[in-house]
């Protein structure tokens, strides 16, 4: 999970159980820091995005590079934004949903 990610769960979470049940995920996810090189793709993403007049959130973008730097595909409800972004392989949690509720303890965050 990125770092950005994990800053979106926390500061999202309303109640003392979501940011314990956020702190469980985030002790057996690892967190991949936004560095030089997710930094350089983000800005490439942003300017193909700005470009093409679709941008999207400067945090959606950090994630986006993030998981194309990783070779990682983003687990999302917002598919919307990141397919905007060229290459990066999505799974729409929505779709998918029976299985997550099913993981315990997601079907509380």
């Amino acid at each position: 999970m990125s770092s950005i990610t994990l800053f979106e769960l926390l500061s999202g979470a309303k109640t003392q159980r979501h940011l314990d049940d956020i702190s469980k995920i985030a002790k057996w996810i690892e967190s991949i820091y936004f560095d030089d090189d997710v930094a350089d793709m983000a800005a490439t993403i942003y300017r193909d995005l700005k470009e093409k007049n679709e941008i999207i959130e400067h945090r959606d973008i950090f994630i986006a590079a993030t998981a194309k730097c990783n070779n990682l595909c983003i687990a999302t409800l917002n598919t919307d934004h990141f397919e905007r972004v060229r290459g990066l392989e999505l799974l729409d949690i929505d779709k998918h949903r029976n299985i997550t509720q099913g993981a315990r303890g997601l079907d509380r965050l």
